[in-house]
């Protein structure tokens, strides 16, 4: 018999037939795969299913699957690289696109700064940074080139790295 934790009454009244398992109605609720989806959850249903007896080490065994895959520099790198990528222009009227294009710069450059992910060094190249200024609005990639233009004559440099095109 199954029943759910809140109330073991339930098991009292009705039995629990295969078809309530495998139906379309059962639900599994599992707080610590509330922030996994797609792939990620599929690994942690199947270590969960090898490890029933033994949470603590699915949980370990989960934790450095996770790490393996999706915790390398590489994996990071190409991940963040992605969303880069796939973002699209931002047109002069999209202030909470812009906004989102600002964090995830942020995010980028606070990624590249800790040192973890030499990849994101890439992005103080142009070919790294001109796809970026790209995706913003016609003002305001004029004032990157004015900015940009400013940062090369003042630092001596042969591009502005990726911190210039950071909007606060």
């Amino acid at each position: 018999m199954l029943s759910t934790g809140e109330d073991d009454s339930l098991a009292l009244k009705k039995k629990v037939t295969i078809e309530d398992v495998f139906g379309p109605d059962l639900h599994i609720h599992d707080p610590d795969a509330k922030w996994l989806s797609g792939e990620s959850l599929q690994h942690a249903l199947r270590i969960r299913a090898i490890h029933v007896s033994n949470p603590e080490a699915g949980l370990e065994r989960l934790w450095q699957r996770l790490d393996r895959n999706y915790g390398s520099p590489e994996a990071i790198e190409a991940s963040l690289f992605s969303r880069l990528e796939s973002f699209p222009k931002v047109g002069h009227k999209d202030s909470h696109l812009l906004q989102e294009l600002a964090d995830l710069l942020q995010e980028l450059e606070a990624a590249k700064d800790e040192g973890y992910l030499p990849g994101l060094s890439f992005l103080d190249t142009s070919r790294g940074i001109n796809p970026i200024v790209e995706k913003l609005p016609g003002g305001l990639q004029e004032a990157w080139v004015k900015e940009g233009s400013r940062y090369k004559k003042d630092h001596k440099a042969h591009y502005p790295p990726l911190s210039t095109t950071t909007l606060k």
